[in-house]
């Protein structure tokens, strides 16, 4: 049951054309609501007012600002650095990790009906952990 890619039983009543037409569409309409969402709400004019007043009282150097971007990159994005609470941090790294892994997933079985088994694994163990994450942070 878990090593096959259920896409391709869903296209017994649905062409991957279809599926594929669906994901991109989703792709699109997600990225157009997320700039919608910045623009509605002034985030873009807020950053951008910010970026150009001057913060800092020193030039940073070119070494400095790849150590200062790989630091916000494993601390604020890789690792929610930002949540105090460890059991937090666990339940949203968890069903964040699994949201990327079903998500590439589900990409790659549609738009390669002949991806081998892992991938549908990874369909599943990426949905388990949308649940484990969400069940963690509801009930614990």
């Amino acid at each position: 049951m878990l090593d096959f890619n259920p896409f391709a039983a869903l296209s017994a009543s649905i062409p991957f054309a279809v599926m594929k037409g669906y994901v991109l569409v989703m792709i699109v309409l997600v990225a157009a609501g997320t700039l919608f969402d910045i623009v509605h709400k002034g985030s873009a004019k807020y950053f951008f007012t910010s970026w150009r007043k001057p913060k800092a009282a020193r030039e940073v150097g070119g070494g400095e600002l790849v150590s200062i971007a790989a630091k916000t990159v494993v601390v604020d994005v890789l690792a929610s650095g930002e949540f105090c609470n460890m059991k937090r941090r666990i339940a949203h790294l968890i069903t964040m990790y699994g949201f990327v892994l079903h998500f590439v997933a589900t990409v790659v079985m549609i738009f390669d009906p002949a991806a081998d088994s892992a991938w549908a694994h990874l369909w599943w163990i990426g949905g388990l952990m949308i649940l484990v994450g969400g069940y963690w942070f509801w009930f614990f």
